[in-house]
C-alpha cells in the first residue's frame, strides 16, 4: 500500500488494475484513511470489497481544527486553500446525467458554507429538492451548532434549513441509514450526494452508492486542504466495514 501515492491513484488508475489483480481475497486489512485524499481512499475502498477483502477502515477522529484568523460566514475554521472544480471520483463516475427536475440533493455538511454554496450553484437543484445532512451528535458538542452557523446561508437560500437530517458525526453506519431511508422516500428521484464533512460520513455515502448505484451518484469538489488544519486525535476509530457491506448493505 505504501507504494500507491494518492497522486498516482488520482493521475493513473493503473494502480488500481494492479491492486485489483492482488490475491487479497479473504485477507484482513486494516486501512486507514485518516490522511488521505477522497480521490485516493475512495475507488480503494471500492477495490477492497469487489475483492471481498475483510475490510477494516481506521479513522483518527481530530481533537479540534483550526480557528480561520479571519472568520466570516462560511468560513469559521482555517481548513481548505481553495476549491478545485467538480469532477468524477476514480472508479465511481456516474456517466448519464439526469434530467434537473429529478435530482435531489443531499449534501453531507462541515463547517464550510463556501463549499456548500459552489455545489448548489454547480448542480442547480429546484426548490425545496435540497435535503443537508449535519453531523449530530458531533466530535464535539459544540459542532453541530457551529454547522448550522457555518452553513446558514446556503441553508436559507435552498431551502434546506426546513429539510435538515441527521447522522452520528464519526459514524459511517448512521449515513448510510440516512440515506437509505432518504431512497426509499424519494423513489424516482437521482440523488446526488455532497461530500463536504466528515470522513466517515463520506465513507458512509460510499458504501451506499456501492450497495446502490441506480439512481445515486457522489459529488465532491477536490478542496485543497490546509496543512495543519487539525490538531491532535481524540479517538481511534475501527470499522468492520466488510462485514457491515456484505450483511446490510447487499440486502436493503
Amino acid at each position: 500500500m505504501s507504494a500507491i501515492g494518492e497522486q498516482e491513484v488520482l493521475d493513473n488508475c493503473g494502480a488500481l488494475v494492479d491492486l485489483h489483480a492482488c490475491t487479497l481475497s479473504g485477507r484482513v486489512v486494516y486501512f486507514d484513511i485518516t490522511g488521505l485524499g477522497h480521490s485516493t481512499w475512495v475507488p480503494l475502498v471500492k477495490v477492497f470489497l469487489d475483492q471481498e477483502v475483510e475490510l477494516r477502515v481506521v479513522y483518527l477522529e481530530p481533537s479540534s481544527y483550526t480557528l480561520s484568523p479571519t472568520p466570516r460566514a462560511g468560513e469559521l475554521y482555517d481548513l481548505s486553500e481553495r476549491i478545485q472544480g467538480i469532477r468524477p471520483l476514480p472508479l465511481v463516475t456516474v456517466l448519464d446525467e439526469p434530467p434537473v427536475e429529478d435530482i435531489l440533493f443531499v449534501p453531507f455538511l462541515g463547517f464550510e458554507g463556501t463549499r456548500f454554496s459552489h455545489m448548489l450553484e454547480e448542480i442547480q437543484p429546484f426548490d425545496r429538492k435540497t435535503i443537508p445532512v449535519i453531523g449530530a451528535p458531533g466530535f464535539r458538542p459544540e459542532y453541530p451548532f457551529k454547522s448550522y452557523i457555518g452553513n446558514a446561508g446556503p441553508l436559507a437560500r435552498s431551502g434546506g434549513n426546513r429539510l435538515v437530517r441527521y447522522a452520528k458525526s464519526n459514524c459511517p453506519f448512521s449515513a448510510f441509514y440516512v440515506l437509505d431511508d432518504i431512497f426509499k422516500r424519494y423513489p424516482k428521484a437521482h440523488i446526488k450526494i455532497g461530500l463536504i464533512g466528515t470522513k466517515p460520513h463520506a465513507l458512509g455515502a460510499t458504501l451506499f452508492f456501492l450497495a446502490k448505484g441506480d439512481r445515486v451518484e457522489l459529488v465532491y469538489d477536490h478542496v485543497k486542504r490546509k496543512k495543519n488544519r487539525t490538531k491532535g486525535f481524540d479517538r481511534c476509530l475501527v470499522y468492520n466495514v466488510a462485514e457491515f457491506f456484505a450483511e446490510r448493505a447487499v440486502a436493503i
